[in-house]
């Protein structure tokens, strides 16, 4: 796990141990965090963000993507309301299979080889990923 995610999203199974209630008193990552922050405020994106640039924008698009379904108005011309949502949602699950592939997330590794656990989620993505380009190409409208 990168040391952004592990800033960011804390693993759920090390909240009690002492290496993680230390982060709340190591300077140079407060430091580090708060430089971030700013960087984000002025430019969008921070020097943090670069070591696992791959999994940092799928995790963003990701989020983007879930609010834009949640609050979007309108949709492309020549589709109704329903099909539209049916692209969003093909993007949605194709983005969570990306983020889960470049995240290991859930991947069973006692009970399962990479290879099978992975390809599913290779074929969602490569299922929804061109509808997430359609829809990605819709928005300049």
């Amino acid at each position: 796990m990168s040391p952004v995610q592990w800033r960011y999203f804390p693993n759920p199974y090390r909240v009690f141990c002492g290496r993680w209630w230390r982060h709340f008193f190591d300077l140079p990552s407060l430091w580090y965090d708060l430089r971030d922050a700013v960087q984000r405020a002025r430019r969008g994106w921070a020097n943090g963000d670069i070591f696992d640039l791959m999994s940092y924008h799928a995790g963003v698009t990701l989020g983007l993507l879930k609010h834009f379904k949640a609050h979007h108005h309108g949709y492309m011309d020549g589709m109704t309301p329903e099909e539209y949502e049916a692209k969003l949602d093909l993007a949605v699950d194709a983005w969570e299979a990306k983020n889960a592939l470049l995240t290991d997330a859930n991947w069973d590794a006692e009970n399962q080889s990479y290879e099978e656990w992975s390809a599913p989620l290779i074929e969602r993505w490569e299922k929804g990923h061109p509808a997430f380009l359609e829809v990605y190409d819709s928005l300049w409208n």
